[in-house]
């Protein structure tokens, strides 16, 4: 008799754990974030986002990082491999978005 209440609510556990830890996976790269070198000159930053096709959305002053779309044809990760070749890059990485549960 016990075991008809403790089977029903072991699996509305199991499936309440599995809808969580979908949200908490990698998330959904919408495109990278820049951090440049101090001395990065506006024409070398330029050039880049031309040659990647990135278009500046915002920037995150307290961290001296930008945030950036993807405009070209390039993957998250292709764009990323371009922007860390250049000397003038401190960091590239994605720019991932979570979402919470709705309750």
């Amino acid at each position: 008799m016990l075991s008809i209440f403790i089977i029903p609510l072991v699996l509305l556990t199991l499936l309440t754990m599995a809808g969580c830890a979908k949200n908490l996976g990698p998330g959904t790269a919408q495109g990278i974030l820049v951090k440049f070198n101090p001395g990065a000159e506006i024409a070398q930053v330029s050039a880049m986002e031309s040659e990647v096709g990135l278009q500046q959305i915002k920037a995150i002053p307290e961290l001296d990082v930008r945030v950036y779309r993807i405009t070209s044809a390039k993957s998250v990760n292709e764009a990323i491999t371009i922007c860390e070749k250049k000397p003038f890059v401190a960091y590239a990485e994605p720019n991932y978005q979570y979402k919470g549960l709705k309750n």
